[in-house]
C-alpha cells in the first residue's frame, strides 16, 4: 500500500511539472542563479537564462517596471562589437499545449525608435537536448522594435497562437523570449526588452454564427454560437458607425434582448466571448433593420407595399390618420418618397375625408414636405393611386402628434406671372396674422429654419416678390408673423424658374427656355435686338447651339423684323457664324419655329454693340461643288472693299485667327479652289482687305462637301486593312442594288495578288458612344484593269452604270447590323473589285474595312503596291538661309501638289519645292486614283544680336556685366571672354566682376544654333577718397570737437553715424558734442562718386561719480547701519552727509550706526576729477511686532477642521510655526490648515516684510462621532414588492436620510422604509440632525428574478409539406410547461415544445418556469407556405437553331435550377433555354430559392428554322407561299425596294402568297422582310417574287 501512494505522488508530480503554463509576474525573486549557471526558480517552476554566447555582460533578469506588480523580466543593452549578434533566451519550464493553445503576455521596450533589435519567440520540443540547446529552437514570432508596441514605454499584451504555428494541443514544449540584436557601430546601441504576466492558456474564442431574431420596431434577440463561453460583451451601433470597443456584458441565456431602439433604422452589432483568463476578439459587425413603428401618433406610414417591397399597380388606397389626444394636431414627415413620376399619385387633404381641402399631391421622387394638419379635428388624409403599369419603392414617413401651433403656417404656396426678375406669390393664410415673409432661395438650395435670413416682408397675399436673377429655379417659401415672438414655420415650397432676360446690349440671348433648360415644343418666337445708341450695329456670338436637325430652325434677318433681308438659318448642333447687323436701324431680327415633338437644349449667344466696322465682312456666303475636286466660292461685298481673302479648310476647324493668312482674290467676289479631295465635307471663311491696315472680320463657316465618286476610289490593302473616320452630311446617290439609300458614300477598290478567297469585314462605331452604328456595302466584280472610266460604267445598278448584267453584283447588304461580313469565293490574281460602304445612320463615327483570313493558308491576297506614299523627311530649322528645298521621296508619282499650311501653292506642281519662308509645307502625290501627303515645317532664323553696357565703377565694388540679347525670347547659351586673373562665368547672361578690363561675349540661339556677332564691355575703377577722423577725451560737461580730414583736392559730401541721443549733424566735415560714443563718417567724393567705407573716432566722457545708500527697515529695538558704496570702488572720494534733526552728523566717513527713522543724504567728490556726484538719500523704517489670534472649530469623526491664523493687520504677509496635539501632522508654515485630531493648536506669527516676531495664540479643535448606518437586501420576482429599510446603529439620536436609488426608481425623499418592485442596489446616507455628522454610503440589493421569453419558430415549407412549430424559451436551461393556442380545428399538442402541423393560421405558447412559477407573455407565429414555382414554356426559332425558352412567372430566374430531360434522355440541360435537335415531348423540372420543384412539359412538332429566299405564287402547289411554320410569329411586314409596306399580318404562319395588303398582285422582284417573332426577337431580310411567264 505504501509503495501504491508513492507511485500515485511521483505520477502527479510528473503530471504537475508539465502542466500548461500558469500567470507568471515575475514577483519574488531577485534573478536568475549566478553564472555560470542558467536556471531561473519562478513561481510557475524552473526558467531557463542562456544566451548564444555573444554580449555576456547582460542576462534576462528583474526590473522594478512592471505591468502589474512590483517587478517584471527584463533584458539589457550592451556593447557587443561591430557586426556581431548576440542571442538572449528566456525560456520556460516544460509546458503542454491546451487545446486551443496560446501564448500571451504584457511587454515594452526601453528606448524610443528602432536599433535593430529583433524580438522573437522560439519554440524548442520536448525532445529537445536540453532546456538550454539554442539549436533546438524555431522561430514562430518576431517583431521588430516599431511594431511590437505602438508606444515604446507603454505596456501592451501579445498573443501567438501555438496551434497555428504547428503544436498540437496536448504536446510539449518550451517557450523562450529571444532579443536578437546585430551591432551595425561601434558605440552602445540597441533596446531594452520587458516581458511581465506571461502564461500559456486555452484560448478565448470569439463567438460565430451571429443572428438576430424576433425584430420589433424598437427591440430586437441577439443570438451567436458561444464556442465554449458563458459570458459576453455586447456593443450595438447604429448604422455603420464605428463600435467603440466597450459594450455591455451579458452573463444570461441566449438569446440578448436589446431594447430601446429606433424604428425602422439600420444597427450592427459585435460581440466579444469573456473568459476566465482573457478575452476573444470582436466578432461583427451582424447587421439588421427594425421594423417599421405601427401607424398612428409616434409610429410609421409607408406605401401599401411596405419599406421593402415596390407597391402594386392599380391601387387606390385611401389612410386617414387622427391624433389620439383631442386637441393635437398630426404631422407626417417623409424620409424617402419615390413614385412613378406623372403616374402614380399620393394626394393629401386636410381633414379626416377626401372631401376636406386638398392641400398637396405628390408624384416622382422629390420628397414631400413635412405636412401638418390644421383641421379642426387635427386629421390628414391619404390618397394613392398607381396606374397599371409600372410601379416603385413608395414612400416612408413618420408620424407625430402634437398640439397645433399658435401660429400655424401659410399653405396652398404658389407663384404666377413670373417674369425674368419677379413673381408673384400667393398663399391661405391659416392665422390671424398680418404681417409675412417670403424668401426666394435657389431650387438646389436646403429649405430655410427658423434662422434663414434674407427675406421680403409681405403684408397680404398676393405679395409681387422682386430682384431675381433671370433663367433661375427658385422655391419660394412663406411664413405668418403672428407676433414679435410668435413666427409660424415655413410653408411648403412653390418652385417657378424666372424666363431669360430679354437680350439687349451687353446681355445674353438664350432660347426660350433659357440656358439651363431645353426649350418648348411647338415655339414660335421672335427677337428684335437693336442697339442703345443710334449708329451702332448688333452683333451676336454663339457659344452653345443645339436644335433638332432638319426639324427646329433660327432665322436671322438682317434689320428689325422679319421682313428684312434673310441672312441665315441653322438649324442641328453647329455654331453659327459670328453675325453682325449692316443694315441702317443696326438691329437683327431672329424667328425660333420647334415641331411639336422632340426638343433641345436650345442656344447661349452674348449680345454687343458698336459703331459699324469702317471696313464690313461680306456676307451671302455661297459655295457651288463643280466636280470631285473643286467648287465655286462667292460671297457679297458690303463695302467698297476690291480685295478678299479666302481660307478653305476640312469642316469643324473652327474660325481662322486674325493672323491667319489665306488666299488673295483681286476684283470680283469669287473663287474656285481646286485639288480638293473627294468625299470630304469644307467649310470657307472670307473678309474683306480694304486698305493694308483696315481688314474685316472672318465670316463663315460656309460647308460644302466634295462628293465621291466611283473614279475616286480609294486603293485598300488586306495586309494593313483601313480605319477611316466616315463621311456625315454627303448626299445620296439614290438606290444602288440592295441598297434603297446611299448616304455618306465612300469608294475603295482592291487588286487581287494571290488567288483564294478574301474573307472581307466592315464595321462601324459611333465616336460619341463607341457603340456599333448602321453600316451598309456592295460589292461589284471582278474587273480586269483599274481603268474608272470603263469600270464605273459598268457597276450594275449604279447611276448612268450597267443595269442589264447583275452577275458583277459579289456581294451586298441594307441590313441594320454595325458588322458586314462577305467573301469572295475564288478570287483570282490580276483581277479588280469596287467596294461602295454607306453610313445611313449619319452618326460621326469610325468605320474598319479589314480582310479577316488574312494570313491563312490558301487565302487570297491583295496588292499593296498600289497604295501611295510621299515623306518630305525631317523638320529643318535654318539660321541666316534665304531659301531652302523640300523633295518629295517620291519621284514618280502622277501629279504633285504642294501647300503652305492650307494655301495651294498655285504652279507648285513638282516633285521639289523651294522655299524662302517660315511655315509648314504639305506635297499632295496622286498614284492613279491613289493619294498620299506629307508634311515638313521649315523655320527661317536670323541670327541673336547682343549688347553689354560697359561700367565704372569704385575700388571695392562690383561691376555687373549683363548680356541684352535680341530678340529677348528665346533660350540662349554665352561664351565669355574676360581679362587675365577673372575667373570665365561660364554660360551665363549676367555675371558680376571686381577687375578692369575688357569682356566679350558670343551669344548662340540653342532652338536655331545661330550665334551673335561678339559684344564687348570695358569696367573701369576709381579710387575711393581718403579719410581720418580723430578721438576726444572730455568731462561729461564738456564739449569735443569731431572732424573728417581728407586728403585730396576734390570736393566731398560727408555723411555721419553718431551715438543714440545726439543729433545727426548733416553734411559738415566737423562739430561739437559732449555724448560719448563712436563717430562714423562716409565720404563721397562728388567727382567720382566713389564713397568710403565708414571711418570713425571716438569721444570718451568721464562720467561724475555715482553713489548708492542702503535703505534700512529695522524692528523697534533693532540698530540700522547706513552705507554710501560708490558705484567705482577704485577711485577716492570725499562724503558729504545730512541727517535728521536730533542725530548727529557723522562727517566724512563712508557708513555709521542709526537708531532714528528718517532720511539720511550724501554726495560724494571723485578727489582725482573734481567731480561731484548728485545727492542721494537712504531711508530708515522702524516696523512693530505681528499680532494673530487663532479660531477653535467643530467637525465631525472623519471630517477635517480647518485652523486658521489670522494677522490684526491683514495688509503684510507673515510665516508661521505651529505647536500641534499628539498625533497631529505638524502644518509646517501655512496660515491655515485641515486637520481630523481635536486639541490645542498654538501658532508664532512672523512678518515675511520685517521679520518681526510676534507673541503665541491658540485655538481648540472639537471632534463629533460619525453616525453608521445598514440597509436591507432583498430577492423577489419581478413585479412584486419588497421593503428596503435604513437601520442607524444608535436608535436614540434622530436622523435625515438621503437615498440612491437605480435609474427609473423614484427617490422615496428622507424616509427610513419604503417599497420598490425594482431590482438594483438602494444606497443611503444618515445625517444626525443634532450634530449635523453624516454616515457612509450603505447599501443594500434588491434581486428581481426576469419572467422566461419565449418564441415560437416554425421553419418555412413547400405548399403542401407539414410545418415544425417550435416554443424556444430563454434562458435555455430550466424546466418548463407550456400552454398553447392553435386555430380552430387543430387538436391542442398540451405540453410540448415542439409539434407538427399542416394547418395555416396562429400559433401561441404561454411558457411558465417550473422552478420559479414565473410566467412568459403569450408569443405566436404562423406557418409560411412557399409557393410551388409557375412558369411557361415556349419554343421559336433563333437564326437556323429551334430554341425552347421558360418564362418565369412567381419567381427569379437567376435564383433558380433546372432540368430538361425527355423519355429517352435523363439530362438534356440545366439552364433557362434547350436548343431542341428533334420533334418530341420536352420536360424541366425547375426548383426555386425556396427548393419547391414543379414539372412541366412542351409538345414540338416542327424545328424548322429557314427562312426561304424567295416565291413562285404560281398556284402549282411548289413555293407558293412564304412559309414561316415553326417559327412562331407575332407579326410580318413586307417592304417594296422604296422602303413602303406592302403587306402585314399578326400570328402569322404562311398566308402570304405574293398579293398586297389589299389583295392586289405584287409585281415580281425583290422585297425586303421584318418578322417580328413572339420571343422578342426580329429577323430581317430580303425575299424576292418570280412568277412563271404566263
Amino acid at each position: 500500500m505504501k509503495k501504491i501512494t508513492f507511485l500515485v505522488i511521483f505520477l502527479f508530480s510528473i503530471a504537475s511539472s508539465f502542466a500548461q503554463l500558469a500567470l507568471e509576474g515575475f514577483e519574488n525573486t531577485t534573478g536568475p542563479d549566478a553564472l555560470p549557471a542558467t536556471n531561473w526558480t519562478l513561481g510557475t517552476g524552473n526558467w531557463a537564462v542562456f544566451d548564444n554566447g555573444v554580449g555576456l555582460a547582460k542576462r534576462w533578469t528583474v526590473n522594478a517596471t512592471p505591468y502589474a506588480g512590483t517587478q517584471a523580466a527584463f533584458i539589457d543593452r550592451e556593447n557587443i562589437g561591430q557586426n556581431n549578434t548576440s542571442e538572449d533566451f528566456l525560456a520556460t519550464p516544460l509546458v503542454t499545449v491546451p487545446t486551443n493553445g496560446q501564448l500571451r503576455f504584457w511587454t515594452r521596450l526601453g528606448y524610443n525608435g528602432d536599433a535593430g533589435a529583433k524580438l522573437q519567440i522560439r519554440v524548442a520540443p520536448a525532445t529537445a537536448p536540453s532546456q538550454t540547446n539554442t539549436a533546438s529552437y524555431t522561430t514562430i514570432q518576431e517583431w521588430t522594435e516599431t511594431s511590437l508596441v505602438t508606444t515604446y514605454n507603454v505596456y501592451e499584451e501579445k498573443t501567438v497562437d501555438l496551434v497555428a504555428a504547428g503544436y498540437t494541443p496536448g504536446s510539449q514544449i518550451y517557450i523562450a523570449f529571444v532579443m536578437q540584436f546585430t551591432q551595425t557601430g561601434t558605440t552602445l546601441s540597441g533596446d531594452r526588452w520587458f516581458i511581465d504576466d506571461a502564461r500559456v492558456i486555452s484560448q478565448c474564442l470569439p463567438p460565430t454564427n451571429l443572428t438576430t431574431s424576433a425584430l420589433t420596431h424598437n427591440s430586437a434577440s441577439l443570438t451567436w454560437t458561444p464556442n465554449g463561453a458563458t459570458s459576453w460583451e455586447i456593443e450595438v451601433v447604429q448604422g455603420t458607425t464605428a463600435p467603440t470597443g466597450t459594450g455591455t456584458v451579458y452573463n444570461g441565456a441566449l438569446p440578448y434582448v436589446v431594447n430601446g431602439l429606433t424604428p425602422n433604422t439600420a444597427y450592427s452589432y459585435y460581440v466579444r466571448s469573456l473568459c476566465t483568463d482573457s478575452n476573444s476578439a470582436w466578432a461583427g459587425p451582424f447587421s439588421f433593420t427594425t421594423t417599421l413603428a405601427p401607424l398612428g401618433c409616434g409610429g410609421n406610414f409607408t406605401d401599401p407595399g411596405g419599406p421593402n417591397a415596390n407597391y402594386a399597380n392599380s391601387a387606390n388606397v385611401t389612410t386617414v390618420i387622427c391624433p389620439q389626444n383631442p386637441g393635437d394636431v398630426v404631422t407626417v414627415t417623409f424620409t424617402s418618397f419615390a413614385l412613378e413620376n406623372n403616374w402614380d399619385f399620393l394626394k393629401v387633404y386636410n381633414g379626416n375625408s377626401n372631401t376636406a381641402p386638398q392641400i398637396g399631391n405628390y408624384t416622382g421622387t422629390t420628397l414631400p414636405p413635412s405636412i401638418t394638419s390644421t383641421a379642426a379635428n387635427g386629421c390628414l388624409t391619404f390618397v394613392f393611386t398607381s396606374d397599371s403599369s409600372v410601379n416603385a419603392a413608395g414612400w416612408v414617413a413618420n408620424v407625430t402628434c402634437a398640439p397645433p401651433p399658435t401660429c400655424p403656417k401659410p399653405t396652398a404656396i404658389t407663384a404666377t406671372a413670373v417674369t425674368s426678375n419677379q413673381a408673384t406669390i400667393s398663399w391661405t393664410n391659416n392665422s390671424t396674422a398680418t404681417q409675412f415673409q417670403v424668401i426666394a432661395l435657389p431650387c438646389s438650395a436646403a429649405a430655410p429654419d427658423a434662422s434663414t435670413t434674407g427675406w421680403q416682408t409681405a403684408s397680404a397675399s398676393p405679395f409681387v416678390y422682386t430682384g431675381l436673377t433671370p433663367d433661375t429655379c427658385y422655391k419660394f417659401y412663406v411664413r405668418a408673423v403672428c407676433s414679435s415672438t410668435d413666427l409660424s414655420l415655413w410653408s411648403q415650397a412653390a418652385t417657378a424658374t424666372t424666363q431669360p432676360a430679354p437680350p439687349v446690349c451687353g446681355g445674353t440671348f438664350t432660347d426660350p427656355g433659357g440656358a439651363n433648360a431645353n426649350y418648348a415644343n411647338s415655339s414660335n418666337i421672335t427677337y428684335t435686338i437693336c442697339p442703345t445708341n443710334p449708329g451702332d450695329v448688333v452683333t451676336v456670338t454663339f457659344t452653345s447651339f443645339a436644335l433638332e436637325n432638319n426639324f427646329d430652325f433660327l432665322k436671322v434677318y438682317d434689320g428689325n423684323s422679319a421682313a428684312a433681308t434673310q441672312i441665315g438659318n441653322y438649324t442641328g448642333t453647329t455654331l453659327p457664324p459670328q453675325i453682325d447687323a449692316t443694315n441702317p436701324t443696326g438691329c437683327l431680327t431672329f424667328v425660333f419655329t420647334s415641331d411639336s415633338v422632340v426638343n433641345a437644349a436650345g442656344w447661349v449667344a452674348s449680345v454687343t454693340c458698336a459703331p459699324p466696322p469702317t471696313c464690313p465682312k461680306p456676307t451671302n456666303l455661297v459655295a457651288t461643288p463643280l466636280n470631285s475636286t473643286s467648287a465655286t466660292l462667292t460671297w457679297t461685298e458690303n463695302g467698297t472693299a476690291t480685295q478678299w481673302e479666302v481660307i478653305v479648310q476640312p469642316s469643324g476647324t473652327g474660325m481662322p485667327s486674325a493672323s491667319a493668312t489665306g488666299v488673295i482674290v483681286n476684283g470680283t467676289p469669287t473663287y474656285t479652289p481646286n485639288n480638293l479631295t473627294p468625299g470630304t465635307s469644307y467649310e470657307y471663311w472670307v473678309r474683306a482687305i480694304c486698305s493694308s491696315t483696315d481688314h474685316s472680320t472672318w465670316n463663315g463657316p460656309k460647308s460644302f462637301y466634295i462628293t465621291q465618286t466611283c473614279a475616286d476610289s480609294m486603293p485598300f490593302c488586306g495586309e494593313t486593312g483601313l480605319n477611316y473616320t466616315n463621311i456625315t452630311g454627303a448626299p445620296s446617290y439614290g438606290s444602288i442594288g440592295c441598297l434603297f439609300t446611299t448616304p455618306n458614300p465612300a469608294w475603295y477598290f482592291m487588286q487581287v495578288d494571290q488567288t483564294g478567297p478574301l474573307s472581307l469585314q466592315i464595321s462601324q462605331t459611333s465616336n460619341s458612344t463607341g457603340n456599333g452604328i448602321d453600316v451598309d456595302f456592295i460589292c461589284w466584280g471582278p474587273f480586269s484593269s483599274n481603268d474608272f472610266s470603263v469600270v464605273c460604267n459598268s457597276l450594275n445598278d449604279y447611276p448612268d452604270g450597267n443595269i442589264i448584267t447583275p452577275s458583277n453584283i459579289v456581294a451586298c447588304s441594307y441590313s441594320a447590323a454595325p458588322i458586314e461580313n462577305f467573301t469572295i469565293t475564288n478570287a483570282q490574281a490580276g483581277e479588280y473589285y469596287v467596294i461602295l460602304i454607306t453610313n445611313y445612320s449619319n452618326q460621326a463615327g469610325t468605320v474598319n474595312f479589314t480582310q479577316t483570313n488574312n494570313g491563312q493558308t490558301g487565302a487570297g491576297t491583295t496588292d499593296c503596291a498600289i497604295v501611295c506614299s510621299v515623306e518630305l523627311g525631317p523638320d529643318v530649322s535654318l539660321c541666316n538661309q534665304t531659301s531652302y528645298t523640300i523633295t518629295s521621296s517620291n519621284q514618280n508619282a502622277d501629279s504633285y501638289a504642294w501647300y503652305n499650311g492650307t494655301t495651294l501653292l498655285t504652279g507648285q506642281t513638282s516633285s521639289t519645292l523651294v522655299v524662302t519662308q517660315s511655315g509648314t509645307y504639305k506635297c499632295v502625290i496622286t498614284c492613279g486614283l491613289n493619294t498620299s501627303e506629307d508634311t515638313k515645317t521649315v523655320t527661317f532664323n536670323t541670327s541673336p544680336v547682343v549688347t553689354v553696357a560697359s561700367q565704372t565703377i569704385c575700388d571695392g565694388q562690383t561691376a555687373t556685366l549683363t548680356a541684352n540679347v535680341t530678340p529677348s525670347t528665346g533660350t540662349y547659351t554665352y561664351a565669355w571672354t574676360v581679362p587675365t586673373g577673372v575667373t570665365n562665368p561660364g554660360s551665363v547672361a549676367s555675371f558680376t566682376t571686381t577687375i578692369a578690363g575688357t569682356y566679350s561675349v558670343v551669344v548662340t540661339n540653342t532652338a536655331t544654333t545661330c550665334q551673335s556677332t561678339p559684344a564687348t564691355a570695358t569696367v573701369t575703377i576709381n579710387a575711393l577718397p581718403n579719410v581720418t577722423v580723430g578721438n576726444s577725451v572730455i568731462c561729461a560737461d564738456g564739449l569735443a570737437t569731431v572732424e573728417a580730414v581728407v586728403n585730396g583736392s576734390s570736393t566731398y559730401t560727408y555723411a555721419w553715424s553718431v551715438p543714440t541721443g545726439f543729433t545727426d549733424p548733416g553734411n559738415v566735415s566737423s562739430f561739437t558734442t559732449n555724448v560719448a560714443g563712436t563717430y562714423s563718417v562716409i565720404v563721397t567724393d562728388t567727382f567720382t562718386g566713389c564713397v568710403t567705407g565708414s571711418i570713425s573716432g571716438i569721444v570718451t566722457v568721464n562720467p561724475l561719480p555715482v553713489v548708492s545708500v542702503n535703505n534700512q527697515v529695522i524692528c523697534a529695538d533693532g540698530t540700522a547701519t547706513i552705507t554710501a558704496t560708490p558705484s567705482n570702488t577704485t577711485a577716492t572720494y570725499t562724503y558729504a552727509w545730512s541727517v535728521p534733526a536730533g542725530v548727529t552728523n557723522p562727517g566724512n566717513v563712508s557708513t555709521f550706526t542709526t537708531n532714528v527713522a528718517g532720511n539720511y543724504t550724501v554726495q560724494i567728490t571723485d578727489v582725482q576729477t573734481s567731480c561731484v556726484s548728485q545727492p542721494v538719500t537712504a531711508v530708515v523704517t522702524v516696523n512693530p511686532l505681528p499680532v494673530v489670534t487663532v479660531n477653535s472649530p467643530t467637525i465631525c469623526q472623519g471630517q477635517s477642521a480647518t485652523v486658521t491664523a489670522t494677522p490684526s493687520d491683514t495688509t503684510q504677509t507673515y510665516s508661521y510655526i505651529w505647536t500641534v496635539p499628539t498625533g497631529a501632522t505638524d502644518p509646517g508654515n501655512v496660515a491655515s490648515f485641515s486637520t481630523s485630531f481635536a486639541g490645542t493648536y498654538s501658532v508664532v506669527a512672523t512678518n515675511t516684510t520685517t521679520n518681526c516676531v510676534g507673541t503665541s495664540a491658540s485655538g481648540t479643535v472639537t471632534v463629533n462621532p460619525t453616525p453608521t448606518v445598514s440597509v436591507s437586501s432583498s430577492t423577489i420576482c419581478a413585479g412584486a414588492t419588497t421593503t428596503v429599510t435604513a437601520t442607524p446603529t444608535d436608535a436614540t439620536a434622530t436622523y435625515t436620510y438621503a437615498w440612491t436609488v437605480p435609474t427609473g426608481v423614484t427617490n422615496p425623499g428622507s424616509v427610513a422604509s419604503f417599497t420598490t418592485t425594482v431590482g438594483g442596489n438602494y444606497s443611503v446616507t444618515i445625517t444626525n440632525t443634532s450634530t449635523g455628522c453624516t454616515s457612509a454610503l450603505a447599501t443594500g440589493a434588491v434581486t428581481v428574478n426576469a419572467l422566461p421569453t419565449v418564441q415560437v419558430v416554425i421553419p418555412e415549407v413547400c405548399l403542401g409539406t407539414s410545418s415544425t412549430v417550435t416554443a424556444n424559451v430563454s434562458p435555455s436551461t430550466g424546466a418548463y410547461t407550456y400552454v398553447w393556442t392553435v386555430p380552430a380545428g387543430v387538436t391542442n399538442p398540451g405540453n410540448v415544445s415542439s409539434f407538427t402541423t399542416n394547418v395555416a393560421g396562429t400559433y401561441s405558447v404561454i411558457v411558465t418556469n417550473s422552478s420559479t412559477g414565473c410566467t412568459s407573455t403569450s408569443a405566436s407565429a404562423s406557418p409560411v407556405y412557399n409557393d410551388l414555382p409557375d412558369y411557361t414554356i415556349f419554343g421559336s426559332c433563333e437564326g437556323s437553331t429551334y430554341i425552347l425558352k421558360l418564362i418565369d412567372t412567381n419567381f427569379t430566374s437567376s435564383s433558380a435550377t433546372y432540368l430538361w430531360y425527355s423519355t429517352t434522355n435523363p439530362n438534356l440541360g440545366t439552364t433557362s433555354t434547350l436548343t431542341v435537335t428533334a420533334v418530341g415531348e420536352y420536360f424541366c423540372k425547375v426548383t426555386n430559392v425556396d427548393g419547391c420543384v414543379t414539372i412541366k412539359s412542351i409538345n414540338v412538332a416542327s424545328i424548322n428554322c429557314q427562312i426561304q429566299k424567295g416565291i413562285s405564287p404560281n398556284n402549282d402547289g411548289k413555293n407558293d407561299k412564304f412559309d414561316l411554320t415553326g417559327l412562331d410569329v407575332q407579326e410580318l411586314q413586307i417592304y417594296n425596294r422604296y422602303g413602303r409596306i406592302v403587306y402585314t399580318k399578326t400570328n402569322y404562319v404562311d398566308e402570304w402568297t405574293g398579293l398586297d395588303k389589299n389583295n392586289n398582285e405584287l409585281p415580281d422582284g425583290t422585297y425586303y422582310y421584318v418578322i417580328n417573332l413572339k420571343s422578342g426577337d426580329n429577323k430581317t431580310g430580303w425575299v424576292y417574287i418570280n412568277r412563271e411567264i404566263k
